[in-house]
């Protein structure tokens, strides 16, 4: 059996931007004095205590994310290391023994903040081949904002830059509970609603769905599914609450190859970028030759594909 390789470290880029709530959604920039003062929450965040029972089941669920490491590069730039929490299963280590389910395994990883020109916060999220979570690392920084208010999160994918290339063939959307296929079927727990493509060849389906499901896919607006539902409602294809949409899955051919884009969920679905970095005795990325090299990435990469 060949040896499995070393888990390879990659970035997902993300940013954060402030909107009015009203129908126009106008952007309201971050200042450099909010950006202070993020950055001072992190750094003075308390470490977790490992042996409290109530801290241990925050991080469980994730509303406690720890920080630490904390480097202010300059005004507009910071980065540090978070660490995600797994637990749940059962395994056996060959130094430890069983580790049981209850156990908290914790895995560190970097992130890198800018403060843009125009006052959005660019957030990269490191993660270690399957391993990382940005959803995590941004609940652990936005605690820290002055306030929440009006906050939304975007997440670069490269692949939807290119959305008159995808034919969209099959729309999967799960819904729970209360949601209705008609007046007379109650969907009592979780089903799966099917929208297919008829034939190879149907225009109107796959007008509709780029026009309607795409827009949702960059977004990680918490609103999206409110609004995903009331789509659905007003296109008469079910009758759903905000709760009911779970998750949302647009699958589609793109250059003759099936590809799956994710309208509802965490954001490991944003493109992750290869880092050519070298590793430590640990396994983990070299700290600052990979935070170097993520604020390098987002400069040449990213920053002008959202402007």
């Amino acid at each position: 059996m060949a040896r499995r390789s070393k888990d390879l470290a990659s970035v997902s880029f993300h940013f954060l931007q402030r909107e009015t709530e009203d129908r126009n959604g106008s952007i309201i920039p971050y200042t450099t004095d909010e950006f202070d003062f993020l950055c001072s929450g992190i750094e003075n965040q308390p470490w977790p205590d490992f042996d409290d029972e109530a801290q241990k089941e925050r991080l469980r669920i994730g509303t406690l994310v720890p920080l630490r490491n904390f480097e202010r590069v300059n005004s507009r730039i910071a980065s540090g290391t978070f660490q995600t929490s797994y637990s749940g299963h059962a395994y056996h280590n060959t130094e430890k023994g069983k580790i049981s389910a209850q156990s908290l395994n914790q895995r560190e990883f970097l992130y890198v903040l800018y403060l843009s020109d125009d006052g959005k916060i660019f957030v990269g999220a490191q993660y270690l081949g399957n391993y990382g979570g940005y959803e995590t690392l941004k609940w652990g920084l936005t605690r820290h904002l002055h306030s929440r208010a009006g906050l939304r999160s975007y997440s670069f994918r490269r692949d939807i830059h290119e959305a008159h290339t995808i034919r969209p063939k099959e729309i999967r959307i799960n819904i729970m509970a209360s949601g209705r296929l008609d007046q007379d079927n109650v969907l009592t727990k979780k089903r799966v609603v099917v929208l297919q493509r008829s034939g190879g060849k149907d225009e109107a389906f796959e007008e509709a769905a780029r026009e309607v499901f795409l827009p949702f896919v960059s977004s990680d607006d918490p609103g999206k599914i409110a609004a995903l539902g009331q789509m659905l409602s007003a296109n008469h294809l079910m009758s759903a609450d905000d709760e009911d949409v779970q998750n949302c899955v647009l699958i589609a051919d793109v250059d003759g190859r099936e590809k799956r884009f994710h309208v509802i969920g965490d954001s490991q679905f944003a493109t992750k970028l290869h880092l050519s970095v070298p590793y430590n005795i640990d396994g983990h990325p070299e700290y600052s030759v990979t935070a170097q090299a993520m604020v390098s990435m987002l400069h040449s990469q990213i920053i002008d594909a959202v402007a």
